[in-house]
């Protein structure tokens, strides 16, 4: 990862992937820049393990502290035997063992289609519910509908719904999200697509409102003539016309790949290079340079790491989704969320965090744990905030 300093990119991250003989991810190491030695630097890095049948069992975080790796954070994961993640806990390393922090459970239908996913937390003797999602789904195996329920000590109560529709090609058109007033569901905002030759090229945010949707913000979307993204552009809702805030420009090889993706934000009258995302390719050398390849599962990143007083994350999705993205401490608690069930088009998109709490106030000092999940995805990456 490379930033936009003086007319040139200067290098500060470099993200490593190594994989085995099948495939498997085994290994991502991040290093960060040092100017004055001009050197790469071990920062933090993430272990997997796989059953037999390649389903990833175990997640190791761990931060170098100059001279060896220091265990941090794991998650623990079962499967059935469709491969279907049944359980996933978070345990926290307290120095000498792995203690429990929280716990998931997942159930399927017969065609595979994920009905209910339950969260759970430690209390010291035992998992204790939380909140949980039911899904639905039409004919096709499309999702139309997600809602969310939380634990009261008794029983579980509505909470939060979002209803999706489609065309006759099955692409989604119209997601609209609502909470729960105690007696029925009330809007609070949607998204609207549109496509191009079955290319999204149109995405519309509005929020409800006094009886009505008003605009909040904009997404257009190009493509190459080989169908490959090109570019997305990204506007706010000033109340009367929409205003350029961000862009991500792609570009790729001659085999299709990935080699390099480009952030803007507007200057007032022309596009500003921000950061720039340099990706290599090496072949049956198991090593994969600076980034993530065209994505074929969720994919999350962070820039700068360490950071003070803010960060941007990166998210890019294989398909579009509802994202949610929330911040932890390394104890497990949560501390802020981003993103709520929030649709996203498939791609690359940023997200800013301010350093802040749920409360607006500064986070201490600390490894926090980012945590970006969809219906069928989910990453955890982890940052360093220095003061």
């Amino acid at each position: 990862m490379e930033t936009w300093q003086g007319g040139a990119w200067v290098p500060q991250m470099r993200i490593l992937y190594t994989y085995d003989a099948s495939g498997n991810l085994l290994e991502v190491l991040a290093k960060n820049y040092n100017e004055t030695t001009s050197s790469w630097g071990n920062v933090w890095r993430e272990t997997y393990e796989y059953d037999a049948s390649g389903n990833n069992t175990v997640l190791l975080f761990q931060t170098w502290d100059g001279s060896d790796w220091e265990n941090d954070l794991r998650y623990v994961n079962t499967f059935d035997a469709n491969g279907n993640p049944l359980t996933e806990t978070i345990q926290l390393w307290d120095g000498s063992d792995w203690e429990n922090i929280s716990k998931s459970i997942n159930t399927y239908d017969a065609n595979d289609n994920k009905l209910t996913r339950i969260y759970q937390y430690w209390d010291g003797a035992q998992f204790q519910n939380m909140f949980k999602w039911i899904y639905t789904y039409n004919a096709a195996g499309k999702e139309t509908s997600g809602t969310n329920q939380q634990w009261d000590g008794t029983g579980w109560e509505n909470y939060f719904q979002y209803v999706i529709t489609y065309d006759g090609s099955g692409n989604p058109v119209s997601e609209i999200y609502y909470d729960w007033d105690g007696s029925g569901w009330e809007n609070n905002y949607q998204y609207l697509y549109t496509y191009t030759g079955g290319k999204l090229t149109n995405e519309l945010n509005q929020y409800w409102e006094s009886s009505a949707w008003v605009n909040d913000w904009y997404g257009l979307y190009a493509y190459y003539t080989s169908g490959l993204l090109q570019w997305e552009t990204w506007s706010d809702w000033d109340g009367s016309a929409w205003q350029y805030y961000d862009q991500t420009l792609y570009n790729y090889d001659t085999a299709g790949r990935l080699i390099d993706i480009i952030y803007a934000v507007w200057g007032g009258s022309a596009w500003v290079n921000d950061f720039r995302i340099s990706i290599s390719y090496m072949t049956n050398t198991g090593i994969e340079d600076h980034g993530d390849p065209i994505p074929t599962s969720l994919s999350l990143s962070n820039y700068p790491n360490p950071f003070n007083p803010e960060t941007s994350i990166r998210v890019t999705l294989p398909k579009a989704a509802a994202l949610t993205l929330k911040v932890y401490d390394v104890r497990g608690r949560l501390v802020r969320i981003l993103v709520q069930e929030t649709r996203y088009a498939a791609g690359s998109h940023v997200i800013h965090w301010d350093g802040k709490d749920a409360r607006g106030i500064q986070a201490p000092s600390g490894v926090y744990i980012f945590r970006a999940e969809s219906a069928d995805f989910t990453q955890t990456r982890r940052c360093l905030l220095v003061k």
